[in-house]
């Protein structure tokens, strides 16, 4: 009886003192590779909902870019000052699409690519208005403009007339007031990546009545 009142003490002692630090040390082990797995997921989720949300920007920038582009209208011949001019660090004239305001009406405006010493700032204006809209890595980046030639050149109006065909009768003409499109040309040095938005414009379109939108 006394061997057996002996067993039954044992098998009812519980874990030692030895057994109950090795379980704690197993679960410390377990719940800390769970916590740096969990950080390391939320820290991916977070690049990956930010790197979304950059993309969306840009997206939706580029859309405003070409939506702006796209209304350009040409100015009167007396409004030197609206007048269409292009660069490689910045174009101005008047849109009907503009940035800022969702009115439709002519808008004198100007964008224009800014070198900050990291990187080039793309810089909208229009009146009071100034809007920091994108900083590229690249300190150099550039607009350029299509002419019906199909070349790209560094400022607009260009020098000479593009000739759009073999007749050699551009020399009669004036330059157009705008070029077929604007280009923006840039060089991301985190990626290594280039980035080139082309917006086309429209100005040969059918214009809205600006008198609906006057009253």
């Amino acid at each position: 009886m006394d061997v057996l009142n002996h067993k039954s003490k044992q098998s009812q002692s519980g874990f030692s003192l030895m057994e109950t630090l090795l379980a704690l040390a197993i679960m410390s082990v377990a719940s800390l590779a769970l916590f740096q797995s969990t950080a390391a997921l939320l820290r991916l989720s977070d690049r990956t909902i930010n790197a979304a949300l950059r993309t969306q920007d840009v997206s939706v920038l580029q859309k405003s870019f070409n939506g702006l582009v796209g209304g350009l209208v040409p100015a009167w011949s007396k409004d030197t000052a609206n007048l269409f001019t292009g660069t490689p660090t910045g174009f101005s004239g008047l849109t009907r699409t503009p940035f800022h305001t969702l009115d439709i009406r002519l808008t004198p405006f100007r964008m224009a690519l800014e070198n900050n010493g990291s990187g080039s700032a793309l810089i909208y204006r229009s009146g009071k208005v100034e809007w920091a809209l994108k900083t590229f890595s690249d300190t150099n980046a550039r607009f350029s403009y299509l002419g019906a030639d199909n070349v790209w050149r560094p400022s607009w109006p260009p020098e000479n007339t593009p000739e759009p065909g073999s007749f050699g009768d551009a020399q009669f003409y004036d330059p157009p007031v705008f070029p077929l499109a604007i280009r923006l040309q840039a060089m991301e040095r985190r990626s290594g990546k280039g980035v080139v938005w082309i917006a086309y414009i429209n100005y040969l379109d059918e214009l809205p009545n600006l008198g609906e939108f006057s009253g």
